[in-house]
């Protein structure tokens, strides 16, 4: 018990020196209505709406899932309203861990009225609470949260 709790205490450390401050307006994209089955792409657009430069990591260095840094995806069945993800962060499951000088190449800086898009595979966001990795048929509502800021809501149906 001891172990796993210094082990949990090393996890809340790291994820912690990764947080971001940056204040972004967040905006998500993707088909409103994909097939069993189909690849999902979901586009995550940042927008400094601020007054001020914001400096943020996003899309590098690469992780091992190829998802972007310090995102939370909520995958939401709007029939039952219960969530279909086992982990709302695919990186959870990473032990990749930087150094801040391993990292300093690696920010991005917006200045105020400036964009960044980028598309991601939703399966390299998160991980499905299903054992096929497969979005069932049904009507889902998504919502990204990029560190404190969250996106706006889409609808998502999956057909036969």
């Amino acid at each position: 018990m001891k172990k796993l709790l210094s082990i949990l205490f090393l996890i809340i450390l790291i994820s912690n020196s990764y947080s971001q401050e940056a204040k972004l307006d967040v905006k998500i994209s993707c088909d409103n209505s994909v097939k069993y089955g189909q690849k999902l792409i979901l586009e995550i657009t940042l927008i400094n709406n601020s007054k001020s430069n914001q400096k943020f990591l996003f899309d590098k260095p690469k992780s091992t899932t190829n998802g972007p840094w310090d995102t939370t995806l909520n995958i939401v069945d709007t029939n039952t309203n219960v969530s279909i993800l086992k982990y709302q962060n695919k990186a959870i499951l990473s032990s990749t861990a930087y150094r801040e000088e391993q990292l300093k190449d690696y920010y991005y800086v917006l200045k105020p009225g400036e964009k960044i898009s980028r598309r991601f595979d939703v399966l390299d966001l998160v991980v499905l609470d299903s054992s096929n990795d497969i979005i069932n048929v049904g009507t889902y509502e998504l919502q990204l949260y990029f560190g404190k800021n969250q996106s706006n809501k889409l609808n998502l149906n999956v057909t036969k």
